[in-house]
């Protein structure tokens, strides 16, 4: 009887064991943060560039059209902001003046709006839709203002015309060389630039360029033109001209950091600008971040997502004001007030994570 007491009292014993190496400290998830990038009147791209020697560049239109006039020919020299050739620039013209129209009646409308919005006659909603339209009508005057610029084609800079591709008569597109022209300056700078920027050129709003030499000095850029064709990584290139003051600074071989500063859309102001990776979706289809908290902690922040943008990245109208620190990447693994751990960025020389 004692011999099966001890046995039971030992197989009691080894149970209790078990069930005690069965208990383990609860997992402690790792995550990478970012915060959120707001996004404003413009926006600036930052892309490597080298310094090179003048050469030969194609200047083309930036709208197509029939080439109404050529006013250069093979050999001559032109300055720069000289005429090279004008389009055809009746259709521009009209649309032009049909967008002023709409534009000076809707602007008549908002006046009356005003009063009437002054004297209680009118909803605020409805006054701000009305100034959201006007809005709307004044970029596309300007925009239908630029493109009928942009009929006449100017020397970006001074130099000699090397080969005139067309005549007058003839349909060009947008972007296709006119004349090739060699550069009498003394360097230029080039850049590559994704597809995703290419398709708005017409944004542009001004390009400068900063050396790791003189990071104090910041060198204005001129507009020269652009490969239609990408390479093998779909990288356009650009070239712009550097002014002459830069030239005593700048020699052909540096390398720069080209600043193209881009107009944002109407719609994109005032937003904010998170990875895919950050949003996650519940069973009824709401997007959510999951914020950083103070004492380690994370929460689900509600978000509105207004459209991806290229490079995978989301455009967040509602939910975030760009100061928050949010889960970029693990976002899945996460419980509401879970505590988690923060994987730090490696810092710029330390490539890989290695030291």
């Amino acid at each position: 009887m004692k011999k099966e007491l001890g046995i039971f009292v030992f197989i009691g014993l080894c149970l209790m064991s078990c069930h005690h190496e069965e208990k383990k400290d609860p997992i402690l998830h790792h995550v990478v943060l970012t915060t959120p990038s707001i996004n404003g009147e413009t926006s600036t791209k930052h892309f490597s560039g080298i310094v090179k020697e003048s050469e030969e560049i194609s200047v083309g239109f930036r709208v197509g059209g029939v080439i109404e006039k050529m006013a250069v020919k093979e050999g001559d020299f032109v300055r720069q902001g000289q005429t090279i050739a004008c389009l055809d620039s009746k259709d521009y013209q009209l649309n032009l003046d049909a967008a002023r129209i709409q534009y000076e009646q809707m602007k008549k409308e908002v006046g009356r709006m005003q009063r009437m919005y002054q004297q209680n006659g009118m909803s605020g909603n409805d006054y701000e839709k009305a100034l959201a339209g006007l809005e709307q009508l004044r970029i596309q005057l300007e925009q239908c203002q630029l493109s009928r610029e942009y009929t006449v084609l100017k020397a970006p800079v001074s130099g000699y015309i090397q080969q005139v591709n067309f005549r007058a008569g003839e349909m060009i597109g947008a972007g296709t060389a006119v004349v090739s022209l060699l550069d009498v300056n003394h360097f230029e700078v080039e850049a590559d630039i994704p597809a995703s920027l290419y398709i708005r050129q017409t944004d542009f709003s001004g390009f400068d360029c900063v050396s790791a030499q003189y990071p104090d000095k910041r060198f204005d850029l001129k507009w020269i033109s652009i490969n239609q064709k990408a390479d093998g990584n779909q990288l356009y290139k650009v070239k712009f001209a550097l002014p002459h003051e830069a030239q005593s600074v700048l020699t052909a071989g540096m390398n720069v950091e080209v600043n193209i500063h881009i107009r944002n859309n109407e719609s994109a102001k005032n937003t904010c600008t998170v990875p895919e990776s950050s949003v996650f979706q519940s069973e009824d289809g709401t997007c959510y971040v999951w914020l950083f908290n103070a004492d380690s902690t994370v929460s689900r922040q509600k978000v509105v997502v207004d459209r991806m943008l290229p490079g995978g990245a989301l455009q967040i109208s509602q939910g975030l004001n760009g100061k928050e620190r949010i889960v970029k990447a693990g976002v899945k693994a996460l419980v509401e007030q879970e505590k988690v751990g923060v994987v730090e960025a490696p810092a710029a020389t330390n490539v890989g994570g290695l030291i």
